[in-house]
């Protein structure tokens, strides 16, 4: 089988590491941001046939040519499935037309998540679409199978349900002699209102009473970091990296940890529990 796999710019280390494991049992064609692939191309499995794209902003009307000129590829390579492995704004709206071939669309989450303000500076609508006219769906959990199928009158013979990747990839980073810190509480993702981190910071004072020394690592980026300096009760049990983590770092950050806390009001699926996992 011939299997086309789109990536765009969305989630690079999770599409290749599924486009190397894909790459052992069937031809791969791998179409992924030329940006977003440059610092990992001595990972990719070289049975893997790339084919870098350009990206744009959601808003710039270019990302439409973009999408249509690589549908035409797809159908031009005779791929017998594609995999779009996140929503794309503008592909979204080629995949009502798309008839030369099935596709199949892996949905992390059905609705978006609480404040996440990322997330929704695409309208929610152009988002479904992808859920809507999919062939078949892929999803990470049994919950968000009965969710989706629910929500949009899929048959739930064509939602699969597909357990998150087990981020050992990350481990490519790993340094030697780099150990465990005792007490030290690791926050790591993306920072919303839906992943309670509020919670977590409130809880300082009883850790307080119950640890001689412990250290909250929080590190990320994602909305305005001050509406939660207020929680902070003594600042020397904070170590605070808002900011974006790059892939050296993060190893670090879970080689350190000796547990990683996810304080979160609501979630479908996540990639920082198998990341935890991995470490």
């Amino acid at each position: 089988m011939r299997v086309a796999l789109v990536a765009f710019k969305s989630l690079t280390i999770y599409a290749l590491q599924l486009a190397n494991a894909l790459s052992k049992l069937t031809e791969v064609h791998f179409f992924i941001s030329d940006k977003a692939l440059n610092r990992y191309l001595e990972l990719v499995d070289p049975g893997i046939q790339l084919h870098l794209t350009k990206t744009f902003r959601w808003r710039n009307p270019s990302g439409l040519y973009i999408s249509l000129q690589l549908v035409r590829e797809i159908k031009q390579i005779q791929c017998q499935v594609a995999h779009l492995v996140l929503s794309e704004p503008w592909f979204n709206l080629c995949i009502p037309f798309i008839k030369s071939f099935p596709l199949v669309t892996t949905v992390h989450d059905v609705k978006y998540h609480i404040g996440d303000r990322r997330s929704n500076i695409v309208p929610q609508a152009i988002t479904d679409l992808a859920t809507k006219f999919s062939s078949g769906l892929i999803v990470h959990g049994d919950v968000l199978k009965a969710q989706l199928c629910r929500a949009f009158k899929r048959n739930p013979d064509h939602v699969y349900v597909i357990p998150h990747m087990n981020s050992s990839f990350y481990r490519h980073w790993e340094k030697p002699g780099i150990q465990e810190e005792t007490n030290r509480i690791l926050f790591f993702g993306s920072i919303w209102e839906y992943k309670g981190l509020h919670y977590l910071m409130q809880a300082e004072s009883l850790l307080a009473k119950h640890l001689d020394h412990f250290k909250i690592v929080i590190a990320g980026t994602g909305e305005d970091f001050t509406k939660y300096r207020k929680y902070i009760a003594d600042p020397d049990h904070y170590e605070i990296m808002n900011e974006y983590i790059p892939d050296d770092r993060v190893a670090e950050l879970f080689q350190k940890a000796s547990v990683v806390v996810l304080p979160y009001l609501e979630a479908s699926q996540s990639g920082v529990v198998p990341l935890a996992f991995a470490f």
